[in-house]
């Protein structure tokens, strides 16, 4: 049998596989190398939230008499959770101002108790 002369200018199958694992190979190597940084930033934002909130109740009871708050609170006629309390030292006046003033009413979720830890 005689082969053609003419060069192929396609790829054969073994090729193309060749190609897909070394693809998938450097697709398991990368991967943990993006997904690794956006861990430890979460672990970040997530400590400085418990820091936030850590140094907004001790602001709270510098300024109520070294009294932290209580586990409901009364804001604008309704009852909140303590967080609520807090509001003012977590830079979220507006809010609270909003909830005193009755202008603001929590938004039920689905699935959860109503408002901000209600």
């Amino acid at each position: 049998m005689r082969r053609n002369s003419r060069a192929r200018s396609g790829l054969t199958i073994i090729e193309v596989l060749l190609i897909l694992v070394v693809l998938v190979f450097l697709w398991a190597i990368l991967i943990p190398a993006v997904y690794t940084p956006r861990a430890a930033s979460r672990q970040m934002q997530c400590a400085n939230n418990i820091k936030q909130i850590s140094l907004s109740g001790l602001s709270y009871a510098v300024a109520n008499d070294e009294i932290l708050p209580t586990s409901r609170v009364e804001v604008g006629g309704d009852e909140y959770s303590w967080v609520v309390s807090l509001f003012p030292y977590l830079e979220m006046n507006i809010v609270y101002e909003r909830l005193e003033k009755g202008e603001q009413k929590p938004v039920p979720v689905e699935g959860r108790p109503r408002g901000f830890g209600r």
